[in-house]
């Protein structure tokens, strides 16, 4: 009735249409990294307790550790479409799957990545990975951990991604999503992107595309020794931020 009634109303759909949004957004984006932890579900010790039977606190270390680099995030570009947004993958996370850790490329540590099932290289520190660290991590993954990196370069791109010989793009529409059910598959085909993507004129020989961003494998996941490598080729600390 009321136009105080009526713009109430229209906030509250508006709200939870970009609720809606961002909900499917963030499952697709985790799908492929759920697909390879189902396959080796975390195994919880019994919690110890007391003869009286209370029970006795104990640290648990989370299995997802995100790595960031602060000043490259900080000396980034002063507009949206050029900063960066790294740290939205700590928010991410949280909501998705519960705490996580966050260390730095310096304070990265071999007890940090074996305390660790999964560990993600954000854009902040992809393109600036160091010989010793690089040795490490393709070592974590062929032990059978999980390795996701957002946006790689370099020789870290050689080892582990796709080409990226098209180069930076400004992504347009997804045009594939591996493993979603309707409505979430053709509702998010319909999503619209603010985001760039790194072009291959070819996939990673052997990886599965879970993922593409017109036609450009965007997520594809690549068998390592015991363990696996996921490829986010797009921005999506800008897309999730931007929705």
């Amino acid at each position: 009735g009321t136009p105080r009634g009526l713009l109430f109303m229209a906030r509250r759909r508006q709200s939870s249409y970009w609720s809606y949004r961002l909900l499917l957004w963030t499952t697709v984006c985790i799908v492929g990294l759920l697909f390879y932890l189902d396959n080796s579900p975390v195994i919880l010790e019994p919690t110890p307790e007391t003869s009286g039977g209370e029970p006795v606190a104990r640290s648990n270390h989370p299995d997802v550790l995100v790595v960031l680099d602060y000043r490259a995030i900080r000396a980034s570009g002063d507009t949206f479409r050029h900063q960066d947004w790294s740290a939205a993958w700590i928010g991410l996370f949280e909501q998705e799957l519960g705490p996580v850790a966050v260390t730095t490329p310096s304070e990265l540590s071999e007890d940090k990545l074996e305390q660790s099932r999964v560990v993600v290289l954000t854009a902040s520190v992809s393109d600036r990975v160091p010989d010793a660290m690089r040795e490490r991590l393709r070592q974590y993954a062929l032990d059978g951990g999980v390795l996701v990196m957002e946006r790689p370069e370099g020789k870290l791109r050689e080892a582990f991604a796709a080409n990226g010989e098209a180069g930076h793009q400004r992504g347009r529409k997804i045009t594939f999503a591996r493993g979603l059910e309707a409505p979430y598959r053709k509702q998010l085909l319909k999503m619209p992107l603010q985001t760039d993507y790194i072009g291959s004129t070819s996939p990673r020989e052997e990886a599965q595309t879970l993922m593409a961003i017109d036609g450009a494998p965007a997520i594809y996941a690549l068998s390592v020794g015991r363990g696996t490598v996921v490829t986010l080729d797009f921005d999506l600390g800008e897309q999730l931020v931007s929705i």
